[in-house]
């Protein structure tokens, strides 16, 4: 005990150049701060030491996942995050847990403002525990002093920063050759700057959410956590996107790839849809039409790639959106949840905006508490009218604007002919500074292939380029194309209803292999799509002008 009070006698010891301000947070359970975390017999929940530990782990989850929007606002404002600090040097080594994050704020002697203590002042709140029914944490905030070169002894032996983010910490961290006052100085805060931190944290009462929507423009975009994409450009963590597609289009093997590169145990290159990704994480996914062995099924084809599946698979049919919420609440962390499709879900009309809202609005909540990225699967509307862009969207999505309106990101897919998917952005509402994944209502187009149930972009394959003389063929049939499809005859790729055997003057010195040449490189550039009702057009008129 005199040790731990030397110890901490000295934490607080002010240096005389450099001062440090330690924010904690401390979790009890209304008999004082718990300290089960290292000891599972704590609580005496059962004789089994394993199944202690288990409880135990998934306590701590459920504490991160409480305490992500704190972790993420102090780590904005520059501070650096660690565990229990005193603790930790006292022991030698790092804790696991220890009894909650702290954040530091270091700043030259006298120069920092008089009410900086308040800025770990905020209201103490609980945490009812899923893990363990009936026990819930109060977290609670403390300040106090800390010496500075003990915490840049700590940083250097690699036992303060990490504990709690390390990709908050990694940059920093004192560097191999960096010293004491070169390192503090680079951590330091300038007293101008907290002052604006302390206007800013005063105006909005303590309140993080509020406090990342005060001061000027630059202030409010670093209070905001960057953009996080689990599929660059494609599919953001931290927002709802919606996909919508057309029947055939490999929908639903789609999202099964996309679990299995997310959730992936391999070290090697992911890729999807023709992208690099790196993101890993805890994928979920709702199923409210196949089985789970159809899903299973699905998985198989990725193990090779990207080994045993271990995401969750939720068999959702016949069951409601309230079931739904239940069972994913009891997931302490998910990267991304995967809902399909939106209409087995929806409570209500899909045109009633009311119903749409409190039915979205579920979802973005939910990204609010656990940090997740939602995916939603969506059909388009029955109609004898063809799908020939990616802006027919707009009016073919079940439900319309209402439901478009509602997501960050819409995505499209439709089928080109011929085992062809066209994939793209059909909406998206992020800062000009994001790159997207492609140009909105741009597509990409893909090759379904059966035997992989992959798609695999079509320009991977770097097909031969065309000949000048191979495009003004191109562009001669697409104008003649244009005309007969105008006039409501139905021309095939091949057979008697090909253009070929139309004999067309206009196309009178062309072979047939030259006309079904043409045609394949219309299709394989998207300006026109092989649908049930034949070859349609989906380039602009000005088009064939590079016949002339």
């Amino acid at each position: 005990m005199e040790r731990f009070v030397a110890a901490e006698a000295a934490l607080a010891e002010p240096d005389e150049d450099f001062h440090v301000l330690g924010i904690g947070i401390n979790f009890e359970d209304g008999s004082g701060e718990i300290e089960s975390w290292h000891d599972p017999q704590g609580w005496d929940l059962h004789d089994d030491d394993e199944t202690n530990a288990l409880l135990i782990k998934q306590v701590e989850l459920e504490a991160l996942a409480a305490l992500r929007p704190w972790v993420s606002h102090y780590a904005s404002l520059g501070l650096m995050c660690a565990g229990n600090l005193a603790e930790s040097l006292l022991d030698g080594q790092r804790d696991d847990f220890g009894g909650g994050p702290e954040f530091y704020v270091v700043h030259r002697k006298d120069d920092a403002p008089e009410d900086l203590v308040a800025l770990g002042d905020f209201p103490e709140f609980t945490v009812k525990l899923a893990a363990m029914p009936g026990k819930e944490l109060t977290v609670r905030p403390f300040v106090r002093p800390i010496n500075a070169t003990i915490l840049f002894n700590a940083a250097r032996q690699g036992i303060a920063p990490g504990l709690w983010c390390d990709e908050v910490n990694s940059e920093l961290a004192p560097l191999p050759a960096e010293e004491r006052d070169d390192w503090l100085a680079r951590r330091c805060l300038p007293g101008s700057t907290l002052a604006r931190i302390m206007k800013r944290w005063t105006r909005s009462g303590g309140d993080i959410e509020l406090f990342g929507m005060v001061g000027s423009a630059e202030e409010r975009t670093t209070g905001n956590q960057p953009i996080e994409w689990l599929v660059p450009g494609l599919v953001p963590k931290g927002a709802l996107g919606l996909l919508v597609a057309e029947h055939e289009t490999g929908k639903s093997t789609l999202l099964t790839e996309l679990a299995a590169v997310i959730d992936s145990e391999s070290d090697a290159p992911r890729m999807f849809l023709g992208t690099a990704v790196s993101a890993r994480g805890v994928v979920v996914t709702v199923s409210g039409e196949d089985a789970e062995s159809i899903i299973s099924d699905r998985e198989s084809y990725f193990e090779e790639e990207h080994g045993p599946a271990c995401g969750f698979v939720i068999d959702a049919r016949g069951k409601t959106l309230d079931y739904v919420f239940k069972i994913i609440e009891r997931i302490p962390e998910i990267a991304l949840l995967i809902v399909e499709p939106v209409t087995v879900f929806l409570e209500g009309r899909e045109t009633d905006n009311s119903d749409l809202s409190s039915f979205y609005n579920r979802f973005n909540d939910f990204i609010v508490r656990k940090g997740c990225g939602v995916l939603l699967a969506h059909h388009v509307v029955k109609s004898k009218r063809k799908l020939t862009s990616l802006g027919d969207f707009d009016w073919a999505t079940r439900g319309g604007g209402a439901s478009i309106d509602r997501a960050r990101i819409v995505i499209g897919m439709l089928d080109r002919g011929l085992e062809t998917t066209m994939v793209g952005i059909v909406k998206q509402n992020f800062p000009p500074s994001q790159a997207l994944w492609a140009p909105v209502k741009q597509g990409k187009l893909f090759k379904r292939n059966s035997a992989t149930l992959r798609l695999e972009p079509i320009a991977s394959e770097s097909p031969a380029p065309v000949s000048r003389s191979m495009e003004a063929d191109a562009a001669r049939v697409l104008g003649v194309l244009r005309t007969r499809v105008a006039h409501g005859q139905i021309v095939r790729r091949t057979g008697k209803s090909e253009l070929w055997e139309a004999k067309l003057p206009e196309l009178a010195d062309l072979s047939r292999g030259a006309i079904r040449n043409a045609v394949a490189a219309l299709i394989a550039s998207g300006r026109i799509c092989d649908g049930p009702d034949g070859l349609q057009i989906i380039a602009p008129p000005e088009d064939e002008q590079g016949a002339n």
